[in-house]
């Protein structure tokens, strides 16, 4: 005989191999013993099952209830039994409800985790401490993750395989966005949004500098060495900036011992039948005040001087030099053009001066100047013709005339000898000698085969004879002409 005792809901098992029975409750605490039900007994006695036949009546010194060779005399309040391999025993309880979970290795359908006050899940071995949710390994989440009213904060050291361009602490794996509810054309759309945060603070405080996303450069660690150690990096940036504020402002940029990296580094390549603007800057001018500069750059030791500039209207403000590759220098501190080399300059020394040559110094350079020729190899054919020009007048103003200055030797000293115009061509066509010589006032240079050639107009003529030599201590002016022996009168 089998010995039952205690209250039964719902309780399936097998009683013995060589008597299978199934024992159920009904609401009305009727029991059923396979097909039997059981509707007596008292309150307090036990269900007997003997030879097959359901009975009840007193129950034995055991008081419990007995399952093969275990007899189970007592309980605890919020324990299970359970079969183990025959045996019956009993497994502890947490938490309430009617469903129970095994503590190794369950497997949950739909769980609901209850949501109580100072309660946490640690997951995977994690020592949670003070937080709520604690996991160790990999999380995956499939669907919509909102992190409400507090910060995401990734911390902790890793340790792992070489990640290169996979990413280690921040990792977001490319994947397909399908928009399904847009159609034609979209003015703007984003994958991942930061920023647009309202910043409040409880009492007045002002952000001298305040970022909606900050990102450090990385550090060198051990054994690592980063040749360029970069922020941040992009395969393309479109910068929406926003009113009265800098679209882009860069301020540490130090370098210090030997370093030599750039400011600003770009670099790319073409290879297009398009005509693209590499570098295009457009600006909206509506109003803007009359020294506003479209790009202005700055340098000197305070980094305060305009070195070169250029205004809304495209003119240029150069306080430097430029230099080109075929040795065209142009400079403005110095007011010079270099052209080919030191010795070929076109300077300006005083204000509508326009001077051969770099300025003034102990040995000056000779200059040339001339206009284009007939290539060699090119047969019979004529140079052309230099003009130049005097200044042209109106009406009845009469134009400029064309003058040629000379310095001649004066005593001895370090001052610079006078000017003095040798000849003018007059506007008339008048080709005037400047300088009247004789023998009194002064006189006529020496004649010989170097100055050969050479003509004069002199205001001391004694009885002038054409092609006769010139005889000073008269009144008579006359112009003469040097046959590289003497001066004669023509």
């Amino acid at each position: 005989m089998r010995r039952i005792t205690g209250v039964l809901f719902g309780l399936l098992f097998a009683l013995s191999p060589a008597y299978p029975q199934t024992i159920t409750a009904s609401a009305q605490t009727t029991i059923v013993v396979n097909t039997t039900p059981v509707t007596g007994g008292s309150n307090g006695q036990c269900l007997t099952i003997s030879s097959g036949v359901v009975g009840s009546g007193a129950c034995g010194s055991g008081g419990g209830l007995t399952v093969g060779t275990s007899t189970i005399t007592s309980g605890t309040t919020t324990r299970i039994l359970y079969d183990n391999a025959g045996v019956l025993g009993e497994y502890t309880l947490t938490g309430t409800g009617t469903v129970a979970v095994m503590q190794t290795s369950p497997t949950l359908i739909t769980p609901v985790l209850g949501v109580a006050t100072a309660t946490s899940v640690a997951i995977g071995g994690c020592t949670i401490g003070t937080d709520v949710l604690c996991t160790t390994g990999t999380t995956t989440l499939n669907g919509k993750t909102t992190v409400a009213g507090a910060s995401f904060v990734l911390s902790g050291n890793i340790s792992a395989a070489a990640w290169t361009t996979s990413g280690i602490r921040y990792a977001n794996v490319a994947a397909t966005m399908t928009d399904t509810s847009s159609s034609g054309t979209v003015a703007a759309a984003y994958t991942d949004v930061f920023g647009g945060n309202t910043v409040a603070a409880s009492s007045a405080a002002t952000f001298t500098n305040y970022y909606g996303a900050y990102i450090k450069v990385p550090v060198a660690g051990t054994n690592v060495t980063l040749t360029n150690a970069w922020a941040l990096g992009t395969e393309g940036i479109n910068i929406v900036g926003q009113a009265n504020s800098n679209a882009i402002k860069e301020t540490g940029y130090s370098l210090t011992g030997s370093n030599a990296q750039s400011l600003l580094d770009l670099s790319g390549t073409l290879n297009t039948t398009g005509s693209p603007d590499v570098f295009a800057l457009r600006v909206t001018n509506t109003a803007s005040g009359g020294s506003t500069k479209l790009l202005n750059l700055y340098g000197g030791v305070s980094g305060t001087n305009s070195n070169f500039s250029v205004d809304m209207f495209g003119g240029l403000s150069l306080n430097g030099s430029v230099q080109t590759a075929s040795n065209v220098l142009f400079t403005t501190n110095a007011g010079i053009i270099q052209l080919r080399n030191s010795n070929t300059i076109l300077s300006s020394p005083a204000s509508a001066t326009l001077q051969f040559g770099a300025a003034d110094a102990a040995s000056p350079v000779a200059q040339i100047t001339k206009v284009q020729n007939v290539v060699a190899g090119t047969s019979n054919t004529a140079g052309a013709n230099w003009t130049f020009n005097g200044s042209q007048g109106t009406g009845t103003g009469a134009g400029g005339d064309i003058i040629f200055q000379t310095a001649k030797a004066g005593t001895t000293g370090t001052s610079q000898n006078a000017l003095a115009a040798a000849f003018t061509v007059k506007n008339t066509g008048v080709i005037q000698n400047n300088v009247v010589f004789s023998a009194a006032g002064t006189p006529l240079p020496t004649c010989n085969g170097a100055a050969e050639g050479s003509r004069g107009a002199v205001s001391d003529a004694l009885t002038p004879t054409f092609l006769t030599a010139y005889t000073s201590g008269g009144t008579t002016h006359a112009s003469v002409y040097c046959d590289g022996t003497s001066w004669k009168t023509d």
